[in-house]
Protein backbone atom coordinates (compact mmCIF):
# COMPACT_ATOMS: atom_id res chain seq x y z
CA UNK A 1 0.00 0.00 0.00
CA UNK A 2 1.58 3.50 -0.46
CA UNK A 3 0.25 6.25 1.12
CA UNK A 4 -0.62 8.68 -1.84
CA UNK A 5 -1.07 8.45 -5.77
CA UNK A 6 2.19 8.35 -7.61
CA UNK A 7 4.06 11.68 -8.47
CA UNK A 8 5.74 13.25 -11.57
CA UNK A 9 9.79 11.59 -10.36
CA UNK A 10 7.72 7.87 -10.11
CA UNK A 11 6.75 8.11 -13.29
CA UNK A 12 10.00 9.73 -14.65
CA UNK A 13 11.85 6.97 -13.13
CA UNK A 14 9.73 4.48 -14.73
CA UNK A 15 10.29 5.69 -18.58
CA UNK A 16 14.20 6.38 -17.88
CA UNK A 17 14.55 2.72 -16.05
CA UNK A 18 13.16 0.77 -19.08
CA UNK A 19 15.72 2.50 -21.44
CA UNK A 20 12.71 3.94 -23.29
CA UNK A 21 13.33 7.77 -21.89
CA UNK A 22 16.30 9.69 -20.89
CA UNK A 23 16.36 13.01 -19.34
CA UNK A 24 13.37 14.06 -16.66
CA UNK A 25 10.66 14.59 -18.84
CA UNK A 26 7.33 16.48 -18.05
CA UNK A 27 4.56 14.17 -17.06
CA UNK A 28 2.34 16.65 -14.85
CA UNK A 29 -0.30 16.54 -16.87
CA UNK A 30 -0.53 12.89 -18.43
CA UNK A 31 0.17 12.09 -14.36
CA UNK A 32 -3.11 13.96 -13.43
CA UNK A 33 -5.20 12.68 -16.36
CA UNK A 34 -4.54 9.37 -15.47
CA UNK A 35 -6.00 9.94 -11.86
CA UNK A 36 -8.85 11.47 -13.14
CA UNK A 37 -9.43 8.64 -15.64
CA UNK A 38 -9.13 5.76 -12.47
CA UNK A 39 -11.33 7.54 -10.52
CA UNK A 40 -13.86 8.05 -13.51
CA UNK A 41 -13.75 4.82 -14.82
CA UNK A 42 -13.79 2.97 -10.86
CA UNK A 43 -16.58 5.45 -9.98
CA UNK A 44 -14.83 6.25 -6.49
CA UNK A 45 -14.29 10.53 -6.50
CA UNK A 46 -12.15 10.05 -4.26
CA UNK A 47 -10.42 7.15 -4.74
CA UNK A 48 -7.68 7.83 -1.97
CA UNK A 49 -9.68 9.32 0.84
CA UNK A 50 -9.52 13.21 1.99
CA UNK A 51 -6.87 14.16 4.22
CA UNK A 52 -8.92 15.84 6.80
CA UNK A 53 -12.48 14.08 7.99
CA UNK A 54 -15.72 16.41 7.54
CA UNK A 55 -19.22 16.37 8.49
CA UNK A 56 -21.60 15.46 5.71
CA UNK A 57 -25.60 15.99 5.74
CA UNK A 58 -27.90 12.84 4.37
CA UNK A 59 -31.90 12.59 4.60
CA UNK A 60 -32.51 9.55 6.22
CA UNK A 61 -33.34 6.27 4.91
CA UNK A 62 -37.34 6.63 3.10
CA UNK A 63 -37.91 2.90 3.85
CA UNK A 64 -36.45 0.40 6.32
CA UNK A 65 -33.50 0.43 8.75
CA UNK A 66 -30.59 0.88 5.92
CA UNK A 67 -28.57 4.45 4.73
CA UNK A 68 -26.81 3.72 1.87
CA UNK A 69 -23.53 6.16 0.84
CA UNK A 70 -22.88 6.08 -2.64
CA UNK A 71 -19.50 8.30 -2.38
CA UNK A 72 -18.08 5.70 0.01
CA UNK A 73 -16.07 6.55 3.39
CA UNK A 74 -12.73 5.09 3.72
CA UNK A 75 -13.27 6.03 7.64
CA UNK A 76 -16.20 6.72 9.32
CA UNK A 77 -16.01 8.14 13.34
CA UNK A 78 -19.07 9.68 13.88
CA UNK A 79 -22.48 9.08 13.43
CA UNK A 80 -25.65 11.28 14.42
CA UNK A 81 -29.38 11.49 14.02
CA UNK A 82 -32.06 14.18 14.63
CA UNK A 83 -30.11 16.78 13.96
CA UNK A 84 -32.25 20.21 13.19
CA UNK A 85 -31.26 24.01 12.98
CA UNK A 86 -31.41 24.24 16.88
CA UNK A 87 -30.50 20.62 17.73
CA UNK A 88 -26.89 19.04 17.17
CA UNK A 89 -29.42 15.58 17.42
CA UNK A 90 -28.20 11.96 19.14
CA UNK A 91 -24.80 11.01 19.12
CA UNK A 92 -24.55 7.15 18.00
CA UNK A 93 -22.76 4.84 19.06
CA UNK A 94 -21.14 1.96 16.40
CA UNK A 95 -22.24 -1.15 17.07
CA UNK A 96 -24.60 -0.24 19.65
CA UNK A 97 -26.71 2.28 17.80
CA UNK A 98 -25.56 1.23 14.34
CA UNK A 99 -23.12 -0.60 12.00
CA UNK A 100 -21.07 0.00 8.69
CA UNK A 101 -21.63 -1.57 5.78
CA UNK A 102 -20.29 -3.97 4.56
CA UNK A 103 -19.04 -6.06 7.46
CA UNK A 104 -15.15 -6.43 7.52
CA UNK A 105 -14.57 -3.53 5.29
CA UNK A 106 -11.05 -2.76 6.33
CA UNK A 107 -10.26 -6.29 5.70
CA UNK A 108 -11.47 -6.56 2.06
CA UNK A 109 -9.63 -2.93 1.61
CA UNK A 110 -13.26 -1.45 0.56
CA UNK A 111 -14.96 1.70 1.67
CA UNK A 112 -17.96 1.91 3.58
CA UNK A 113 -20.81 2.37 1.47
CA UNK A 114 -23.92 2.12 4.31
CA UNK A 115 -25.31 2.23 7.59
CA UNK A 116 -27.88 -0.11 9.13
CA UNK A 117 -29.43 1.80 12.36
CA UNK A 118 -30.24 -0.33 15.08
CA UNK A 119 -32.59 2.83 16.60
CA UNK A 120 -34.81 5.54 15.29
CA UNK A 121 -33.38 7.82 12.86
CA UNK A 122 -36.37 9.50 11.83
CA UNK A 123 -35.94 12.68 11.45
CA UNK A 124 -36.12 16.13 8.06
CA UNK A 125 -34.12 16.29 5.35
CA UNK A 126 -30.23 16.20 6.23
CA UNK A 127 -31.03 15.30 9.53
CA UNK A 128 -28.19 12.38 9.42
CA UNK A 129 -24.61 13.45 9.85
CA UNK A 130 -21.59 11.67 9.12
CA UNK A 131 -18.45 12.49 10.09
CA UNK A 132 -15.54 10.84 8.37
CA UNK A 133 -12.80 10.82 5.38
CA UNK A 134 -14.78 10.09 1.66
CA UNK A 135 -12.83 7.87 -0.22
CA UNK A 136 -12.67 4.24 -1.13
CA UNK A 137 -8.95 3.90 0.85
CA UNK A 138 -6.88 5.93 2.99
CA UNK A 139 -4.12 4.51 1.04
CA UNK A 140 -3.41 3.26 -2.01
CA UNK A 141 -3.23 -0.43 -3.13
CA UNK A 142 -0.10 -1.70 -4.62
CA UNK A 143 -1.60 -2.81 -7.38
CA UNK A 144 -3.56 0.99 -8.15
CA UNK A 145 -0.25 2.40 -7.68
CA UNK A 146 1.61 1.31 -10.28
CA UNK A 147 -1.67 0.99 -12.95
CA UNK A 148 -1.85 5.02 -12.33
CA UNK A 149 1.61 5.35 -12.89
CA UNK A 150 1.94 3.25 -15.97
CA UNK A 151 -0.81 4.74 -17.94
CA UNK A 152 0.93 8.31 -17.25
CA UNK A 153 3.62 6.70 -18.45
CA UNK A 154 1.90 5.53 -21.63
CA UNK A 155 -0.03 8.83 -21.55
CA UNK A 156 3.42 10.50 -21.62
CA UNK A 157 5.24 8.02 -24.67
CA UNK A 158 2.40 8.67 -26.98
CA UNK A 159 2.14 12.20 -26.19
CA UNK A 160 5.84 12.72 -27.69
CA UNK A 161 6.40 10.07 -30.37
CA UNK A 162 2.71 9.29 -31.22
CA UNK A 163 1.80 5.71 -31.74
CA UNK A 164 3.69 5.55 -35.06
CA UNK A 165 6.55 6.41 -34.16
CA UNK A 166 6.91 4.22 -30.82
CA UNK A 167 8.31 1.41 -33.24
CA UNK A 168 11.46 3.35 -33.72
CA UNK A 169 13.66 5.40 -31.46
CA UNK A 170 12.86 9.50 -32.30
CA UNK A 171 14.58 12.46 -30.16
CA UNK A 172 11.31 14.66 -29.37
CA UNK A 173 11.63 17.80 -26.87
CA UNK A 174 12.81 16.46 -23.89
CA UNK A 175 11.85 12.33 -24.79
CA UNK A 176 14.02 9.93 -26.26
CA UNK A 177 12.12 7.40 -27.31
CA UNK A 178 13.69 3.78 -28.52
CA UNK A 179 12.52 0.98 -30.43
CA UNK A 180 9.46 -1.43 -28.47
CA UNK A 181 8.11 1.74 -27.05
CA UNK A 182 4.47 0.02 -28.58
CA UNK A 183 5.37 -3.09 -26.45
CA UNK A 184 5.10 -1.03 -23.08
CA UNK A 185 2.07 1.18 -23.74
CA UNK A 186 0.36 -1.64 -24.67
CA UNK A 187 1.27 -3.79 -21.41
CA UNK A 188 1.16 -0.79 -19.24
CA UNK A 189 -2.85 0.23 -20.96
CA UNK A 190 -3.78 -3.78 -20.20
CA UNK A 191 -2.23 -3.38 -16.70
CA UNK A 192 -4.37 -0.47 -16.01
CA UNK A 193 -7.42 -1.82 -17.76
CA UNK A 194 -6.97 -4.56 -15.14
CA UNK A 195 -6.49 -2.12 -12.09
CA UNK A 196 -9.87 -0.37 -13.11
CA UNK A 197 -11.87 -3.62 -13.37
CA UNK A 198 -10.82 -4.47 -10.04
CA UNK A 199 -12.33 -1.61 -8.36
CA UNK A 200 -15.14 -0.54 -10.51
CA UNK A 201 -17.83 0.35 -8.33
CA UNK A 202 -20.67 -1.98 -8.56
CA UNK A 203 -24.05 -0.40 -8.39
CA UNK A 204 -26.85 -2.49 -6.76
Amino acid sequence: MAAAYPIASDVQALLTGTGLASGSPTVTAELASAIAEFERLTGWRPFLAEGTAATYRFDPPAWGSRLWLPCGFATITGVSVGVSHDSSGTALTVDEDYRTLPENAAAMVRPFTGIEFYVSCAGGSGSVRITGKRGFATTVPDDAWLAIAQRAASLALTRNAGAAALASQIDQGDLTIKAGGSGFVAAWNETFAAAVATYRKIEV
